[in-house]
Parts: C-alpha cells; structure tokens; sequence
C-alpha cells in the first residue's frame, strides 16, 4: 500500500520522488505514477477521438458510445476523489485541504470536464431542446485536455512551461485583464461607429465583440470588415494595439523559459557533481577499511 504522500505522487503526477529514500520505494511508486497517467491520457485522447465522428453515426451507435462515455466518466471520478483523498500531501493544512478541495481551481477544472459526459444522455431523448442541451456539451469535450495538462510534471520540457506561468502568473493576469478591456472598449467603438451600414454586419454587440476579438488577436478571418472610414482607421489602431500587447506575455513566457532551462542544468549539474562527491569518498573509505 501506499502513503497519502506517495499516493499524491502517483495520483497528481509530481515530482517528488526525491524526497523518498529507498531506491527500490522509487522505482515501484515511478511505474504507479507513469501507468495511471498512461490509464488518463489513453480515456481522454480516447474520449476526445469521439469528435471525429458525426451525430449520425454516433446516434446508429449510440450504446458504443454510451460505453465508452461511461469507461470516461467513471475513470475521471475515480481521478477526482483520488485527488481528493491525497489533497492533504499537497497542502499545509490537512482538514482545511479535505474541505476546501471541491472549490478549489483544480477541483473546479477537474468537474468540468466531466460534464461533457452527459451528452450521451441525448441520445436516448426525444427531439427538442433538452436534446440540444445535451447534444451541445459534447463540444466541451475540449476541457479534458487541461487533464492532459496536468500530466505536465512527467516531462522536462512542461515543467520548465509551468514553472515560467508559476513565476509570472500576475503579470499573465495583468495582461489578460488589460486584454479583455481593450477588446470590450474596440467592441463598443466599432458597435457605435458601424451600426448603421446596409449589410447588418455589426448589428449587434455580439458581432462587435467577435470582430474585436479576432482583429486584436492579429487573427482576422475577414468576415467582417469594417466599410467607413472612421472604423478603417480604428481597425489599424486595433491591430497595432494587439501586436503590442499580444508581444508581452510572448516575450515573458520566452525569457522565462530560457532562464529556467539554465536554472534547471545547473541544478542537474549540481547534483551530479554531489553525486560523484559522495562516490568517492566511500571509495576513499573503503580503502582506509582495507
């Protein structure tokens, strides 16, 4: 059996398997940790696959489906009360971890992408718009790679990503907040300024805010476009605006990640070098024995 602290490290993918000091503890909690996020990735990659195919064929296989939403569904449960259970590991307080986990940022993304499973439940009811209801969440299957995501501590590479977020979260904050105002004012300016042209197609705010959207975000599909010239000349402010603010968290993320790539290899060179330390001097102890 396993500890609460070695179940958090199997269940949560962490990386403290350092902390453990029998080597052969190691090896059988490592082989726990990658086969149950072998066991996630298989579910989710296998439960996001359903995408491909269309409502017709899903609805000539529904019971197909239906299991295989089922295997997701309470594979993903098992995965939330685990990490639940093993809360207190990852937490000073244990009690305090016990009750506030289900209102947690994890526990909250967590939940979410197990609603995606209630889909199938519209399958198995009549046309109308309950059946939509249900039939819509299958979109939101996109949730489940944050799952994914989770899995990051296993791999080198994403731990490094994870650590740059960690150490610049409130200037990523900072921006996505600066962001959503600038698209939102650019929304209403647009709204204002375009509402009255022949072809609707800023007829609402909603348009507005989807034109301001992709246009800030430097992606522009060309959908809509902008026909005055007052709203010409807003639209080349906006794509100056978002080449701008859309530099800073590049810039952020990319010089974090150089800086943590090197932190990381001089800590790795480090230990190798303690390492060697620490062979030879039981070398060098075992000579004095003889």
């Amino acid at each position: 059996m396993f500890t609460i602290n070695e179940g958090s490290i199997i269940v949560a993918s962490e990386s403290g398997l350092k902390s453990i000091k029998s080597k052969k503890r190691r090896k059988k909690i490592r082989f726990f940790r990658n086969l149950y996020a072998t066991i996630i990735l298989v579910v989710v990659v296998v439960s996001l696959s359903t995408l491909a195919f269309k409502q017709g064929v899903q609805e000539r296989h529904k019971t197909v489906f239906t299991i295989i939403e089922l295997i997701v569904l309470i594979t993903l449960l098992i995965d939330y009360s685990l990490r639940w259970i093993t809360a207190p590991a990852r937490f000073e307080s244990k009690t305090k971890s016990l009750l506030f986990f289900p209102i947690s940022m994890i526990s909250i993304l967590l939940i979410a992408s197990l609603f995606p499973s209630l889909y199938v439940l519209g399958a198995y009811i009549p046309s109308g718009e309950t059946k939509d209801l249900f039939t819509k969440m299958q979109s939101f299957k996109f949730l489940r790679i944050i799952r994914i995501i989770m899995l990051a501590n296993l791999f080198p590479p994403l731990i490094i990503f994870k650590r740059v977020i960690a150490k610049n979260k409130w200037i990523l904050y900072n921006v996505f907040f600066i962001v959503v105002i600038t698209i939102v004012v650019f929304a209403l300016v647009m709204y204002n300024v375009e509402q009255n042209r022949s072809d609707k197609a800023f007829s609402t705010f909603k348009e507005s805010l989807y034109f301001s959207t992709v246009t800030l975000t430097t992606i522009g599909y060309g959908d809509i476009y902008p026909v005055t010239n007052l709203g010409r000349s807003i639209v080349m402010v906006m794509s100056i605006i978002g080449i701008g603010i859309l530099a800073i968290p590049s810039g952020v993320i990319a010089g974090g990640f150089l800086s943590e790539a090197e932190a990381m290899k001089a800590e790795k060179i480090s230990s190798d070098n303690k390492r060697k330390k620490s062979k030879l001097k039981k070398l060098k102890s075992k000579k004095i024995d003889r």
